[in-house]
């Protein structure tokens, strides 16, 4: 394995892509007119928010009208972190106000009633009773111990914005707003645009267990796969049935001298397999380590060993995330092979930015070195 980690060094990418641009001037003709990409990784890694990116950084993002068509899943949103945090401070075990037990059981059955798809704003009522529960400590306890639960990455950044999503005035999701949104990708999403006077088609396919096994259909005559794996989740675990319908069929079984698999185990597990693919033996790949803020916040906290009993540095971000890296690396048994890795938050527009400019001038290179121009 030869790991190649990008540092974010703006002079050599300017150097890079300048030297691109000189030989597309020169030998655009000869280079395959359609570059395809993938995007695989498990659900809720973060592909779906890197096409939107994506979306942003190439197709002129998102208009006024395509921000107001995302305000029902934003409340939707809204709702299921509401639901979600209450079932695991009931989980964890957690003492709330009085005020707050008195209160749910009434918010919960109110939400239920709402028709949001004609809603401009969230509505007064459970607009108030939510911000009363999102400041009772047990909720912020229970956001923080969320490992075991269903309780959504995005829900502080949805409950933190609830004055503004309930603002009398009206509401209309911003860009942060959507690339914070969950949406199951069900099927294959594609989406092309235009780099360099060259067309790209990206294809982001779901990743939920169920989906996977629709994968190969879309594997045929890929340029580069990027591979998005939430370095987060090392603190959360499968549950058996989810780990008996992996693409890779692994049960619940001793890992690490655990009887349980992480969600990273899965990314780890689903990257070994997609890295040793034949179909995948030319094609380059990119490892995004994703939701790094996430970890940053949850490694101070939560130690590696939960998921890797073997670690033995520090438990601070450096460290780890290094060590995260060397796991997903050693996956691969072509030990002559590249992988790009980088650590990402997917959030972060001009971070992604940086890093798919980068990369994509990364592929066009190798394109051409595979097409003899170079």
């Amino acid at each position: 394995m030869t790991p190649a980690t990008w540092d974010g060094a703006p002079g050599d990418a300017a150097a890079i892509s300048k030297k691109i641009d000189e030989q597309l001037a020169n030998d655009g003709k000869a280079l395959e007119k359609i570059i395809k990409l993938l995007l695989l990784g498990p659900a809720e890694s973060g592909k779906s928010t890197v096409l939107k990116q994506i979306r942003i950084i190439h197709l002129n993002g998102f208009t006024a009208g395509d921000l107001g068509e995302q305000r029902p899943l934003v409340f939707k949103n809204v709702t299921d972190a509401v639901t979600e945090l209450w079932k695991a401070v009931q989980l964890l075990n957690y003492t709330v106000l009085l005020e707050t037990k008195a209160m749910m059981p009434g918010l919960l059955e109110e939400l239920k009633t709402i028709n949001f798809v004609i809603c401009d704003t969230f509505p007064a009522s459970p607009y108030a009773k939510i911000k009363q529960m999102w400041n009772d400590p047990a909720m912020k306890m229970a956001y923080d111990h969320r490992s075991n639960t269903n309780v959504m990455d995005s829900t502080k950044f949805f409950l933190d914005a609830i004055d503004r999503i309930s603002a009398p005035s009206g509401y209309t999701p911003t860009v942060a707003d959507v690339l914070h949104l969950r949406q199951v990708t069900i099927g294959v999403s594609e989406m092309q645009y235009t780099y360099k006077d060259l067309e790209f088609r990206i294809f982001d396919v779901g990743g939920q267990k169920t989906e996977r096994r629709k994968w190969i259909h879309v594997f045929d005559n890929v340029t580069a796969l990027f591979f998005i794996a939430a370095i987060s989740e090392y603190d959360q675990y499968l549950s058996e049935e989810d780990a008996s319908a992996s693409l890779t069929n692994m049960k619940v079984k001793e890992v690490e001298g655990r009887r349980a698999l992480t969600r990273l185990d899965d990314a780890l597990f689903l990257f070994r397999w997609i890295g040793n693919n034949d179909l995948f033996t030319k094609v380059q790949i990119i490892l995004f380590l994703n939701k790094k803020d996430i970890f940053a916040e949850k490694i101070s906290k939560i130690p590696l060993t939960v998921c890797f009993s073997s670690y033995k540095e520090k438990n601070d971000y450096k460290n780890a995330t290094e060590y995260i890296q060397k796991r997903f690396e050693a996956q691969i048994r072509n030990k002559n092979k590249m992988i790009y890795t980088h650590l990402t938050c997917a959030t972060d527009t001009d971070q992604v930015q940086f890093l798919l400019n980068s990369v994509t001038d990364m592929i066009i290179a190798e394109n051409f070195k595979q097409t003899g121009v170079i």
